[in-house]
């Protein structure tokens, strides 16, 4: 497949009236400046309808940037402006570049193949994207100072998730094939090799790329952590707990532990092994956890554990922090709504550097 070489259009939009209703909240946002490391931006899901928004963890303050996302969101490393792909309908997919704090579009990028996942290098220099067409698709690069765009690698998959590694020499690929396989691949920017897991489990790595979390099913199920480079794996619990998520520096790991019905939030300190929790058991369909760049703290999404059993189905989603080091549990973003397909759903979170 080849990809139209064009240069970055520019344009603005989101209507005057929209913008008018969300500028006390934006001005709130604006006047003090928040903390760093106290904003999320997430995508939501209300009945059919995905929208990107932000919030202030620390004011509780909360407003909408953009409507028809889909779900992928990359900041730039300065913290200024975030990246996300545009599914309005009628229009081709574009991958846009927005400043959140005053509403301006900086950037858009469309092409005639069906363009998604964008991701940041970690010096800003470079985004990665993907161009879908049909079995086998594009990873992308665009040179933001240029503005030249390059196939690095052709995979067989369609591509919905991208993100860099921390020495930004890889990407690592996330997507479904024709037969409905999910896969993973690692690709090397600078020779476009692709590296095939069939284990998503497989490229949890710590930043530092030396260890990896996996759950393990099976005759001795449980959380484990192992070294890249082989020998014996560390038995982190025994329990059926999930999403192993690490930290910045790689020292810790938060995962999902607890029953079914009564989930919550643990810690494992991996220098020492010790385990400790981090949230009561209040939560069920624990899902997103995402650590804020300072490693100080966690967001996830999750349903209230005291719904009422025939709602739980259909029981909206909230968004909540908690610090690493423990205490209380703080809701940032209440969900709406409590019928078939219409209630608040996350499919995304992004920290702001």
């Amino acid at each position: 497949m080849k990809m139209p070489r064009r240069q970055l259009p520019i344009g603005r939009w989101c209507g005057l009236g929209w913008l008018a209703s969300m500028a006390f909240i934006t001005l709130g946002l604006l006047l003090g400046g928040a903390r760093q490391n106290a904003v999320l931006a997430y995508v939501e899901a209300y009945g059919e309808t995905w929208q990107l928004r932000m919030t202030d963890v620390d004011r509780l303050l909360d407003q909408g940037l953009a409507l028809y996302v889909d779900c992928d969101l990359s900041w730039q490393p300065d913290g200024w402006t975030v990246f996300f792909t545009s599914t309005r309908p009628g229009q081709p997919h574009q991958i846009v570049q927005l400043a959140p704090f005053t509403h301006r579009e900086q950037s858009r990028l469309s092409a005639e193949s069906h363009i998604e996942a964008p991701a940041i290098s970690p010096d800003g220099s470079l985004l990665a994207f993907a161009a879908n067409a049909d079995v086998a698709n594009d990873v992308m690069l665009l040179d933001r100072a240029t503005g030249e765009q390059r196939v690095v690698a052709q995979l067989p998959i369609w591509i919905s998730t991208q993100r860099w590694l921390p020495d930004g020499q890889g990407v690592v690929v996330h997507g479904i094939e024709a037969n409905r396989y999910e896969r993973t691949y690692m690709v090397d920017v600078a020779t476009g090799e692709a590296t095939r897991f069939d284990d998503p489990d497989a490229v949890n790595w710590s930043p530092d790329r030396e260890r990896r979390a996996y759950v393990q099913l099976g005759a001795e199920d449980g959380l484990y952590v192992a070294n890249v480079t082989g020998g014996d794996a560390q038995r982190v619990s025994d329990a059926l707990d999930r999403l192993p998520v690490w930290s910045p520096d790689g020292r810790s790991l938060v995962f999902v532990g607890g029953t079914e019905a009564e989930q919550r939030l643990a810690l494992l300190d991996v220098p020492s092994g010790e385990v400790r929790w981090l949230t009561p058991p209040m939560f069920r369909d624990v899902s997103l956890m995402v650590w804020s760049p300072d490693g100080t703290q966690i967001a996830f999404g999750a349903r209230d554990q005291d719904v009422e059993p025939r709602h739980r189905a259909i029981a909206p989603y909230h968004i909540y922090t908690v610090s690493a080091s423990g205490g209380d549990v703080r809701m940032v973003r209440h969900g709406f709504g409590e019928y078939i397909n219409n209630f608040s759903r996350y499919c995304a979170f992004a920290w702001r550097p």
